[in-house]
């Protein structure tokens, strides 16, 4: 993994939010991938077509919040997304973000005043609601700023319903407009491991 890598993951662990725990490093041999889109990072370990697939997720979330709603969909902070493989490799971190044991939560949103983060299980069928749910809040904030907690809710349960099939759009399964083909590029690199 990049030397810069490691010091994002690192202050993403000391951020005041988190923990004081032991958590296990990434191993030496672990293959990581990251991508850039906009204000987004994306740093995994899963494969490159899961790592895309869940960035295209995001993504196109993102264009579709952008196309049928007023909200600011496109933030001035960093958003850097860590995508796991599997448990083995997430738990800890998840665990460590909210501190406390979770097994259920397949996906964090995270905020401080300078970055967001977000960080997600690779091996389940679809990225969890939570997170469309968390980043539905920052797109609300970015926009009103704070709300009355049942439309802030109401407005972040709606939009976690996002879902997406090919270039199609679906909140609560009903199809939006079919906007997604245009958009940003990822621009990516795999890395061959990493020195500590």
């Amino acid at each position: 993994m990049p030397r810069i890598v490691l010091l994002l993951l690192v202050a993403f662990l000391s951020a005041p939010t988190f923990a004081a725990r032991s958590l296990e490093p990434p191993r030496a041999n672990e293959k990581w991938i990251t991508l850039r889109a906009d204000e987004f990072r994306f740093v995994s370990n899963a494969s490159p077509g899961k790592t895309l697939e869940i960035a295209r997720d995001l993504l196109r979330m993102r264009a579709a919040l952008g196309a049928v709603t007023n909200l600011k969909v496109r933030a001035a902070l960093p958003t850097t997304v860590f995508i796991f493989a599997n448990d083995r490799a997430f738990s800890g971190y998840r665990d460590a973000v909210l501190q406390r044991q979770s097994v259920q939560t397949i996906g964090v949103f995270s905020g401080t005043p300078t970055d967001n983060f977000i960080l997600l299980r690779a091996d389940v069928s679809e990225i969890d609601r939570t997170v469309y749910h968390e980043l539905t809040h920052y797109f609300v904030r970015n926009t009103t700023g704070p709300l009355p907690l049942w439309i802030s809710e109401g407005i972040a349960e709606y939009y976690s319903t996002f879902g997406t099939m090919s270039s199609i759009a679906k909140l609560n399964g009903a199809q939006m407009r079919s906007m997604l083909t245009g958009g940003c590029s990822l621009r990516g690199q795999r890395d061959r491991g990493h020195n500590t």
